[in-house]
């Protein structure tokens, strides 16, 4: 039998102890968590690897990061894309009517309401109190597939007296042009609807009105009021006429007037105290489109004796084209038994007022 070993080349019995020695080494890393030195390299695998009992622990972890999920769970209301289904009969119809409402929460008054103007229209709410300069109490929304609108504005620190919060719909500031109303709302007709003046263009819009106690508890609410009635025979003319209603309020006189006045003409409210000088008291507002305004005039803070409520129209600058014509530039054209005179820079101008006389003693 041959001796196989002397047939073995030295260089090759060197190459096989090599490679043994390599397997060994290998073999001895495979103890990796008793070798600290390779503790880095081994912690990777280590992760990776998991058992049966591992693979539990992961699913309840997992389980209960699902259930706080739902304990913080949030109940929202989605707003957008109402439905039509329950959207006006005469949604779109030029003949304009606004439905709203103000309600009073912590630190803002939510506006809501119903309009038969088609989706997508703006509308603009804005609050005023008698008094007061306010900015900022100004809001706009869209109308809603279903003819819904919402808008929230921040409550005013007003304690005393009311607020008057006025919804309006202006064709002239759509995005768009709104065919059923005309890019003036020219085409619009009903008893919502108001003319203005405004340059060499006459604009119509839609208003609706909420007057609301500025005192009032939180979560008290007001309903929108439309006071426009019928124009008078006489409305337009130049003789003159107004009749008051006149209540009294929680610090101010709540004065209601029908007259024949054109809309759009500014008449103011004020006192008049004998034998004392005051100021900021009155204020002044639009007539409507049937010649009827109203204003809120404060009541006196201490005992001034008998005093006087005072109604006045006084031909200016702002006139509109209408009002111009038929009133004249300084009032020459007013008659009646209201007209005062007092002389200007530009002449005598004629004016309307009206007083009454008020004894709080009585």
């Amino acid at each position: 039998m041959r001796n196989l070993g002397k047939w073995i080349p030295a260089r090759t019995w060197k190459g096989l102890m090599v490679g043994l020695t390599v397997v060994m080494i290998l073999s001895g890393c495979g103890n990796g968590k008793e070798n600290t030195g390779d503790s880095e390299q081994n912690a990777g695998p280590e992760f990776t690897a998991q058992d049966e009992t591992t693979g539990k622990a992961a699913a309840n972890e997992n389980v209960s990061d699902n259930s706080a999920s739902a304990e913080n769970k949030v109940d929202v209301e989605i707003v957008s894309g109402t439905s039509s289904e329950h959207a006006p009969k005469d949604q779109g119809a030029s003949e304009v009517w606004l439905q709203g409402s103000a309600k009073i929460e912590q630190d803002k008054i939510v506006i809501s309401g119903t309009s038969n103007l088609v989706p997508g229209a703006k509308i603009e709410a804005e609050i005023d109190a008698a008094g007061y300069t306010m900015f900022g109490y100004r809001k706009q929304a869209e109308i809603n597939n279903d003819g819904t609108f919402e808008m929230d504005i921040k409550r005013p620190d007003i304690k005393e007296g009311t607020l008057e919060v006025t919804i309006s719909f202006k064709p002239d500031q759509q995005s768009a042009d709104l065919e059923p109303y005309g890019a003036n709302g020219e085409k619009m007709t009903g008893t919502f609807i108001h003319q203005v003046e405004e340059e060499n263009r006459t604009l119509h819009k839609a208003v609706t009105y909420i007057y609301m106690d500025a005192a009032a508890e939180i979560g008290s609410e007001w309903k929108s009021e439309n006071p426009v009635g019928e124009k008078p025979d006489d409305y337009g003319n130049p003789a003159i006429w107004m009749k008051p209603e006149v209540n009294a309020e929680e610090g101010f006189y709540l004065i209601k007037v029908k007259s024949n006045l054109l809309e759009g003409t500014v008449v103011s409210g004020d006192i008049d105290i004998p034998d004392h000088v005051h100021f900021g008291y009155g204020e002044k507002t639009q007539v409507l489109p049937d010649g009827s305004f109203q204003v809120r005039v404060k009541q006196p803070k201490k005992d001034v004796g008998s005093f006087y409520l005072v109604l006045q129209f006084k031909p200016d600058e702002n006139l509109s084209k209408s009002a111009l014509a038929a009133y004249g530039k300084l009032g020459e054209k007013l008659s009646g038994d209201l007209v005062k005179t007092e002389q200007t820079d530009e002449g005598a101008l004629k004016y309307i007022e009206l007083r009454m006389k008020v004894d709080p003693n009585k």
